[in-house]
């Protein structure tokens, strides 16, 4: 689990496995969101069982799923009053973007608990910063953390989602 910390109390992850639950319940996680319908995914493992793992670990779980781009007010709404009773709680999806966009639309639509969310504002620090997310900046993050698999590496680039072209996608060819 690639864990990311958004605040002092909410962090979110990829899709969880059983021994995750270990690792989040050491760390003193007290709830565990997932925000992902189940059967999504083949071999994808349920919130039931998730859930019934979680509470021998005495650690309460809340499933507001929803798929991609179709979050409602009503999962908003139900996501904010999840986080007011607790103190440190991890949400999950596939891939961790749900659970943190979220996240961001209670901060959004509920300014009580903005004020919160900034006193608890974490500092995001990284090893290295790569401009571009295409496939020049993908392989050189993943040629950085073939090398160095404990380095923090951001990616950062303005669209919203690349589309592969073979002849014109030839950056990644000078980055090694």
């Amino acid at each position: 689990m690639l864990r990311k910390i958004i605040t002092d109390h909410y962090s979110v992850s990829e899709q969880i496995r059983l021994d995750d639950v270990d690792a989040l319940a050491e760390s003193g996680v007290t709830l565990i969101i997932c925000n992902r319908p189940n059967d999504e995914e083949e071999g994808q493992l349920s919130f039931a069982d998730v859930a019934a793992y979680a509470k021998t670990k005495n650690i309460k779980t809340e499933h507001i799923p929803f798929a991609g781009g179709q979050m409602q007010p009503s999962d908003v709404e139900a996501f904010r009053l999840a986080l007011k009773s607790d103190e440190n709680v991890h949400a999950y999806c596939r891939t961790g973007n749900r659970s943190s966009q979220i996240w961001q639309a209670a901060q959004e639509s509920f300014p009580e608990t903005a004020s919160i969310a900034q006193d608890n504002k974490a500092t995001a620090q990284y090893d290295v910063v790569v401009v571009g997310a295409g496939s020049a900046g993908i392989a050189t993050a993943a040629s950085l953390l073939k090398r160095k698999p404990s380095l923090k590496i951001c990616l950062i680039d303005p669209a919203e989602s690349h589309f592969y072209q073979p002849r014109l996608d030839i950056g990644w060819r000078w980055c090694f």
